[in-house]
């Protein structure tokens, strides 16, 4: 971590823009000027107070983000390749969200959060700030969500997760582990709160290709990666997809010693990932087999020998800064013994749906109000669990959406 000269060279090279692009385009719009302009004067306190108060987010976030699509990547001064970065200072100000969450006076609303992920954390913390009471329903035995159960141990630090739950014992949040929504926590179960909030996040693998004993769970092998059983070396292993949690899953198992092969059916340039991790999976001797669609899997004697692909051709997309891709028709194999799908998740919708049906439109997704009333409750949905995968900021600024979804419905 910086120290605070090099953190107050940072904030004295901002050129405090009257329409500032970090600003716009970070997903939680941090007030990223102020902020600096607070670090000038050396109001050390007082610039983490502003920002912790537009997002609780900030110390996941400064380690997470995607600074390069994000603030950084934004700033005016790229061009002199002296582009302010404001991860670093968030980083630093991150010290100071022990002394965070003044509790407002005590309001009468029980309010239930099912999922201690970034999105479930967000909500919670700032109800709890406003003085609603708030009680957090988490499967797993540990708040954090993907932090914790999947996100590799190379790319974040846990001891993160110790602010969160120190926090959330200062704002008396009281939090039940083990209770998994739609299994041993039933939505009646909840009738003593006037608000639930789902913040379960993408919970389940996309699949396009059967399966097959040789095909490998993404998530799976990220849960087994972090608690070190993951039994596989010395295999050839294709990692189909483009984005974070495939970087996540070949650079695991690269680790373990396997050889990797990232297939996707754009190039690197065009890859949602973050940067910065392509070029350590890069590094670290993974192999980018780009502009390649998977089509099938080629097997012997039922043992899984190739995959068949499809070369594509990048064209411009005028709706997107990324390149979009067309069939060419032409197909290789690439030789392979097992084969992990990282293409995408999904929400797990089957037991909200059987409750209530009217909560999701006739594509099957969230109304996109967000939010149901049953019975004398509201039923709200927050985070990647309402607008799908996405990334940490994006999640933690629909919760700030939620929360005043919620307070509308007084």
């Amino acid at each position: 971590m910086m120290n605070f000269d090099e953190i107050k060279k940072i904030a004295q090279n901002c050129l405090n823009c009257n329409q500032p692009l970090c600003v716009e385009h970070c997903p939680l719009h941090n007030p990223i000027p102020e902020v600096l302009s607070l670090i000038k004067e050396d109001q050390i306190q007082q610039a983490a107070d502003l920002l912790f108060n537009n997002t609780n987010a900030s110390p996941i976030c400064s380690n997470l983000c995607d600074f390069n699509r994000q603030c950084y990547g934004n700033c005016v001064l790229n061009h002199k390749q002296k582009a302010i970065k404001f991860y670093e200072v968030e980083k630093y100000l991150s010290q100071y969200y022990k002394m965070f969450g003044k509790k407002m006076d005590l309001r009468t609303e029980k309010v239930a959060v099912i999922g201690a992920g970034i999105s479930g954390l967000s909500v919670a913390i700032d109800l709890a700030i406003k003085g609603y009471n708030v009680t957090i329903f988490e499967k797993n035995s540990q708040i954090g969500g993907v932090l914790t159960d999947t996100i590799p141990p190379f790319r974040f630090d846990e001891e993160i997760i110790e602010v969160y739950q120190k926090l959330l014992g200062k704002l008396e949040i009281v939090v039940h582990y083990q209770q998994e929504f739609g299994q041993n926590l039933l939505l009646d179960d909840l009738s003593i709160f006037k608000y639930v909030i789902m913040a379960m996040g993408t919970q389940s693998s996309k699949k396009t290709l059967e399966n097959s004993p040789y095909h490998l769970d993404c998530l799976e092998i990220l849960r087994r990666g972090k608690k070190h059983q993951l039994q596989l070396s010395n295999k050839t292993i294709l990692v189909i997809g483009g984005g974070n949690v495939a970087m996540d899953v070949a650079r695991t198992l690269k680790r373990a010693g396997n050889i990797i092969h990232i297939v996707y059916r754009r190039d690197i340039l065009n890859a949602p990932a973050n940067q910065n991790e392509i070029k350590d999976a890069l590094k670290e001797g993974i192999i980018f087999d780009e502009c390649l669609a998977p089509i099938r899997c080629i097997y012997e004697d039922d043992v899984l020998k190739a995959l068949e692909v499809e070369k594509m051709m990048l064209v411009d997309d005028p709706s997107s800064k990324r390149k979009t891709f067309q069939k060419t028709g032409e197909f290789l194999t690439i030789s392979c013994e097992y084969i992990v799908e990282a293409i995408g998740l999904n929400a797990q919708y089957d037991y909200l749906k059987s409750k209530l049906p009217t909560f999701f439109n006739e594509k099957g997704w969230i109304i996109d109000e967000g939010y149901v009333k049953y019975h004398n409750q509201y039923i709200l949905a927050t985070g990647d669990f309402f607008s799908g995968a996405s990334n940490f900021a994006k999640a933690a600024a629909e919760a700030k959406k939620t929360i005043q979804k919620m307070e509308k419905l007084k």
